[in-house]
């Protein structure tokens, strides 16, 4: 049995073949839909012939109705008059549906779309038909209850290569990287040029693992290609970061699911680079925070190596530690003396020391300390710190940029 893409590509043939009659195309279409099971005929004609996209039932509603339409018309004027003149009279003057048709031939058309919605550097498609395309797979997704994912990838380093190797060298990558992604996806799925050297793809009916899985095969396929690969002399090495949503999870419209996988992008670049993030550091359901599973936040290591001055407003004695990780929901600080325990659910206020131009006050996270352990051997105490807000990325990136913060209790 043929799958529906192919089934569907096959009725597109029929429909564009000049030296084929209307009704000879529809039989054969007809005698496809037949053959592979499936209900989609109905919908598929009307799509095609007007851009109108209604589910199944509705949309073998209108083909009845439309043939009846067609048998009326040709009566009237003695004349077939044909199964696309009878849809656009339906559609045009009866239901309204079609407010300002243009009567064009069918090659032109596709040409015209095709300049309209692909990307002339890379050949995948450009950012406004990603945006089409996604709002119409978010409405099926949710009408049959389905998952769809989004990656949003950026080539690693790309400007530096662009600068040594020079912009058409930079081009010449940019189309490759767009063909191995589009190589290695299926006819359902869609790749764009996001901007720049930034890549999306729209994964239907496709969760959180599948989508992970597809990245990584798309990982090791640039990797496989590139590994041989040299420019004048050097072997040059194209890597990737890229960050996962996923529908309903993460978000329920292409704006809240583009930002959850920019964040988390964002993320792998900090990380490293050169690899794929789908779980930012706080969860999503149904855009509520999930506060009481706050351990299942992923725990990162700051970069910039931050330390904390540890002490209480009536003493102002500071005790120095080192940031050890930090999530969403709290930290985990490390220091040489002593901690009292009487700090332990104190509510705790965390600044920054070194700020330069930003004031003290556009800047505090509150939280409290819950456990305090010692390590005999080596002296050192931890301090888990939890906060009573999910951080958000703002301060992320706040506390990323600054080596030197104050926490009062």
């Amino acid at each position: 049995m043929k799958d529906l893409s192919t089934v569907q590509e096959l009725s597109e043939e029929k429909l564009k073949d000049f030296f084929m009659s209307e009704s000879e195309a529809l039989d054969r279409i007809a005698g496809i839909a037949s053959e592979s099971q499936s209900q989609w005929f109905y919908r598929f004609i009307i799509n095609f012939l007007t851009s109108l996209d209604f589910d199944e039932d509705e949309a073998k509603m209108h083909y009845c109705t439309i043939l009846e339409h067609k048998y009326y018309l040709s009566e009237k004027t003695n004349r077939d008059v044909g199964l696309r003149v009878a849809t656009l009279d339906y559609f045009l003057n009866i239901l309204k549906k079609l407010k300002n048709p243009k009567i064009v031939e069918i090659t032109l058309f596709e040409e015209l779309l095709k300049m309209g919605k692909e990307d002339p550097k890379t050949g995948c498609f450009n950012a406004r038909f990603l945006n089409e395309f996604s709002v119409r797979e978010l409405k099926r997704a949710e009408r049959y209850n389905q998952n769809l994912s989004l990656i949003i990838i950026d080539i690693d380093d790309f400007k530096c290569l662009n600068d040594k190797y020079g912009h058409l060298f930079g081009d010449r990558i940019l189309k490759k990287f767009a063909e191995i992604l589009m190589k290695n996806l299926r006819n359902e799925d869609i790749v764009s040029r996001f901007g720049g050297d930034e890549f999306a793809i729209i994964l239907p009916e496709t969760g959180r693992i599948g989508a992970r899985s597809l990245a990584e095969r798309l990982k090791m396929k640039l990797l496989e290609y590139f590994q041989d690969k040299e420019y004048d002399g050097e072997k040059v090495t194209v890597t990737f970061s890229a960050g996962i949503s996923t529908y309903p999870f993460d978000g329920t419209d292409i704006e809240t699911l583009i930002k959850f996988a920019d964040n988390c992008l964002y993320k792998s670049k900090f990380l490293g680079k050169n690899r794929i993030y789908d779980n930012l550091e706080y969860e999503y359901i149904q855009n509520l925070y999930i506060e009481s599973e706050r351990r299942k936040f992923t725990r990162f290591k700051l970069a910039n190596g931050s330390n904390v001055d540890l002490g209480n407003k009536d003493d102002m004695v500071l005790i120095n530690s080192k940031i050890i990780d930090i999530s969403a929901s709290g930290l985990l600080l490390e220091c040489n003396c002593k901690i009292s325990e009487s700090i332990i659910k104190k509510n705790l206020k965390l600044y920054l020391k070194q700020i330069g131009n930003l004031d003290l006050d556009d800047f505090d996270i509150e939280g409290h300390v819950v456990r305090i352990n010692k390590q005999t051997e080596k002296l050192k105490f931890f301090v888990a710190v939890e906060f009573s807000c999910l951080l958000d990325q703002n301060k992320w990136k706040i506390i990323e940029g600054n080596s030197k913060l104050l926490a009062i209790s």
